[in-house]
């Protein structure tokens, strides 16, 4: 018997534009994930795609959709970064994760969805 307390399937996205918005609407659809946070630097942009998101709810498996805290990246399952270029010192995006942390980060950008698409 496991004793281990369940635990979430969490992922985190970093960057709520174009790639990062589509790929938490894909996973919202495949039911693969139970909490899903979007964390941008622009709070208003990450607020406005949750919201988004939210709307959708009735037609998306149980799934949770909100802001990331900065607290979410301890237990997250899976961290996906699509943020794109540094606009400038204020827009700056920096993680840290030290060698405790048990999730996976992928890195998707605009330029890799284009150029990777068709071996889908």
């Amino acid at each position: 018997m496991n004793d281990d307390p369940w635990k979430p399937r969490k992922v985190v996205i970093v960057g709520a534009g174009a790639v990062g918005s589509t790929f938490a609407y894909a996973l919202a659809q495949s039911g693969l994930a139970d909490v899903i946070a979007l964390r941008d630097a622009n709070h208003e942009l990450a607020m406005g795609q949750v919201l988004d998101l939210a709307h959708g709810q009735a037609f998306f498996p149980s799934v949770q959709i909100r802001e990331a805290q900065a607290a979410d990246y301890a237990d997250a399952r899976m961290i996906v970064i699509t943020a794109g270029p540094n606009k400038g010192p204020a827009s700056a995006v920096w993680i840290c994760c030290n060698e405790t942390s048990k999730s996976s980060t992928i890195l998707l950008t605009k330029s890799w969805s284009r150029s990777h698409r068709q071996s889908f």
